[in-house]
């Protein structure tokens, strides 16, 4: 058995090694306890709506007896388990220093399993810290901490594929997924192993040898639409529209739309049919939109969205302009929910209209080349703050360490010049998922179509017991 507790550096056995600690019990890891939430329409009905269950953080308490030839061998002992402790707190409470961890392996072979130390203490017994037991070499006492609710695997690269076969040591995305390019990677989720879901961490190296450096990364998760099904990219010159279809090389499909209009009223821009199968594979999920324009965008414009079903509007959002501090030629338009009904999951459908409607005094002129509808069971966008991932740099976007920063690609020269938003990539244990990604360069109205990353995803599994 292996029961030890390290942050990396110091370790301290504490199942009767090197270090004169030694159990006086078996340890058994507990499992944490839930608080639920639930819902009752009436104070006399029988049962309730479950609302929300959470895990509660560990409480556990060892008996411990630390033996030595000398009082400072004993007292010793004490301290290396004590510092530990405080540095423990001191990363929680300051994020200071390492993170601390119990380490656990109950067989003789096998994986090591962590859990993250919040906070302990170490509580010499009264009958056995009288200064006859220092003479006797022994002294009784109980080592109590608060862990991490779960238990974490050994590091694992992730095999991920996007059309060839899984492989590590990284794929590569595009900026769009029209035939030609591809902007998203698959993982099979036999590769996903574990109990709950577990954050990644995810490696973007800039493979793109340009002077625009990389400046902005839009990345979904889709683990419960469907994803071998889910058809993300909408085509401008697939919708109806009143504007012209304009070729480009520089455009997505190598085609855009130019539309202009010259009134005060709301002009509908774009009209996409969604079918009834991909709204069945959609299953009722939320969706980011995202569009990429084809060139700069019209400074005033206000945008709406609006669903519709058999002619009949059943959604639309409000009117908004995009982030004027931004000049951006990729943008997030908002959220829906596809199909607005039926949530989880149904076969045949109904299918829907989804329409891009704008505003502008005097009217104006837009250039949409393509509509993300990016899935959010994880929704994650990086922004440069100063300067972006120049080409061979590489962004770390560490969920498991919790940490963001932009590095040489050899693990150098790390730099804070990135800000995350949203939630941290994390993946589902036994399901097929995918990845999707959008750039934007640090330079203005600057997102080219064939654009590359080199993407590679790390995990630790996760698990309530061991």
């Amino acid at each position: 058995m292996i029961l030890r507790m390290t942050d990396g550096t110091t370790t301290v056995d504490l199942a009767g090694g090197t270090d004169n600690v030694y159990l006086q019990d078996d340890y058994v890891p507990r499992a944490p306890s839930v608080s639920e939430l639930e819902f009752t329409a009436e104070a006399m009905r029988d049962g309730g709506e479950l609302i929300k269950a959470t895990r509660r953080n560990v409480a556990e308490t060892i008996p411990v007896a630390i033996v030595g030839v000398s009082r400072s061998d004993i007292t010793d002992a004490q301290h290396a388990i004590e510092v530990l402790l405080n540095q423990a707190q001191l990363h929680q409470e300051r994020g200071i220093g390492a993170p601390v961890y119990v380490e656990y392996r109950k067989a003789d072979a096998g994986d090591i399993y962590r859990s993250e130390i919040l906070r302990g203490v170490l509580e010499p017994s009264e009958r056995t810290a009288g200064e006859m037991w220092w003479a006797g070499g022994a002294v009784a006492a109980t080592l109590g901490w608060k862990r991490r609710y779960y238990w974490e695997g050994p590091e694992v690269e992730i095999p991920l594929t996007n059309g060839g076969e899984p492989a590590t040591g990284g794929v590569t995305v595009e900026n769009t997924d029209d035939g030609s390019y591809v902007n998203w990677v698959d993982i099979d989720g036999d590769d996903v192993a574990g109990v709950l879901p577990a954050p990644v961490r995810l490696e973007l190296t800039n493979t793109y040898d340009v002077v625009h450096k990389l400046g902005h990364v839009f990345i979904g998760h889709n683990a419960f639409s469907n994803p071998a099904t889910f058809g993300h990219i909408l085509e401008a010159e697939d919708a109806a529209t009143s504007g012209s279809v304009e070729s480009s090389a520089s455009a997505s499909g190598g085609e855009y739309v130019l539309f202009q209009w010259a009134h005060d009223t709301e002009a509908t821009v774009l009209e996409w049919s969604l079918p009834s199968e991909l709204m069945s594979a959609a299953g009722g999920g939320h969706f980011h939109v995202i569009m990429r324009f084809w060139l700069t965008l019209d400074t005033g414009v206000w945008f709406r969205l609006r669903i519709r079903s058999q002619n009949l509007s059943i959604w639309a959002s409000q009117q908004f302009q995009v982030d004027k501090r931004y000049a951006m030629t990729v943008r997030s338009m908002g959220v829906v929910q596809l199909p607005p009904w039926l949530v989880g999951g149904h076969d045949a459908v109904d299918a829907l209209t989804l329409q891009l409607l704008a505003q502008k005094q005097g009217g104006g002129t837009l250039y949409p080349d393509f509509l993300q509808l990016t899935p959010t069971d994880s929704y994650r966008v990086l922004f440069q703050a100063a300067g972006g991932a120049g080409y061979g740099q590489r962004i770390v976007d560490d969920g498991i360490l919790n940490l963001l920063y932009v590095d040489t690609g050899a693990g150098t020269g790390r730099r804070g010049v990135f800000v995350g938003r949203g939630t941290r990539v994390t993946l589902w244990p036994g399901r097929d998922q995918r990845l999707y990604f959008l750039t934007h360069s640090a330079t203005f109205n600057t997102s080219e179509i064939g654009r590359t990353m080199a993407v590679r995803v790390y995990y630790r599994p996760r698990r309530l017991t061991l």
